[in-house]
């Protein structure tokens, strides 16, 4: 290779190297801030069905609008194609988000900010839905959709199921889909409107609730009268005491029964089984004061010094 090729080559290099280390920082720092946008999103899923026969309906068009005090960003070209990121900058302006269901009545709108929207539910031969929707928890947040014909004189009803980010993370809702146990979820609790935590075990499956004897609490038990390990958020407190001394039917979150062998390993030390409770999630719930382990200090402080008083 002649001096000028062999000088022209190594300036090629050269430039080469220059560009690379300038493009590698920039793929960098993006890569660094798409979990801060993931964080801001969740994938909205939901079904549609007969508010009188449950039959799932499809080609019902659901729309997402933005509260009114939110601000709302322009109206996509329906021309246009539709973009990769139906979100792409999760401190931009919300965005009205619509979707079509399919032959089983479901819908899915991937990447929706967590914020307040008006949800719309259309469909030919049915009343129009409009109602209040919070979109927030963890992915997937579904919704029920049940719209009236129109020839009855019957509203449509809206349900959301919010996800805990905290019961994810801990594998609730993966134990609950293997089915092996038995499982409340917080609205079941809201349905049953419970005077004592105990309450919410006395129409599980072989699960009985007996007096304790000392007081108004309840002591949960097993076939043949075992007790079982009580865990409160990922601590096993043993078998020993009552759930009504523990925590509040307010303050339940969810909770999870195994009886027998069929407990995890981790949260189980006995062959009777164990009760797995886990405490209000904040993420869930607005304005709420959740379980705390200072407010259940001070609960076992209070009555330790009404015992004594009695004595």
């Amino acid at each position: 290779m002649d001096p000028f090729r062999k000088r022209f080559a190594s300036w090629r290099t050269l430039l080469a190297a220059i560009a690379g280390a300038w493009l590698v920082p920039v793929g960098a720092l993006e890569a660094q801030d798409a979990p801060a946008a993931e964080r801001n999103q969740v994938t909205v899923t939901g079904r549609v069905v007969d508010a009188f026969s449950g039959t799932p309906l499809p080609a019902v068009r659901v729309r997402l609008v933005p509260a009114a005090d939110t601000v709302v960003a322009p109206a996509a070209d329906p021309a246009a194609p539709p973009p990769t990121d139906p979100d792409p900058d999760p401190g931009a302006t919300l965005r009205e988000r619509e979707a079509l269901t399919d032959a089983e009545g479901r819908f899915t709108m991937p990447a929706v900010r967590i914020a307040n929207y008006r949800l719309a539910a259309e469909a030919l031969g049915y009343a129009t839905l409009e109602s209040p929707v919070r979109v927030m928890g963890a992915s997937p947040f579904d919704i029920r959709i049940e719209l009236a014909p129109e020839a009855l004189a019957l509203e449509g009803v809206v349900v959301t199921s919010v996800r805990s980010p905290r019961l994810a993370a801990a594998g609730f809702y993966e134990r609950r889909e293997r089915a092996f146990g038995s499982f409340v979820t917080r609205s079941e609790i809201e349905a049953r409107f419970p005077f004592a935590t105990t309450d919410l075990f006395r129409t599980l499956p072989g699960v009985r609730v007996v007096p304790s004897g000392r007081s108004t609490a309840g002591i949960v038990t097993f076939r043949q009268g075992c007790r079982p390990d009580v865990v409160v958020d990922g601590m096993n407190l043993g078998p020993n005491l009552s759930v009504d001394d523990i925590i509040a039917p307010s303050d339940v979150e969810a909770i999870e029964v195994y009886r027998g062998a069929v407990a995890p390993v981790h949260y189980s030390r006995s062959s009777c089984g164990v009760i797995v409770i886990w405490s209000a999630d904040p993420a869930t719930r607005a304005g709420d004061r959740p379980f705390s382990w200072r407010r259940l200090f001070a609960a076992a402080a209070f009555v330790a010094l009404a015992l004594l008083a009695t004595r």
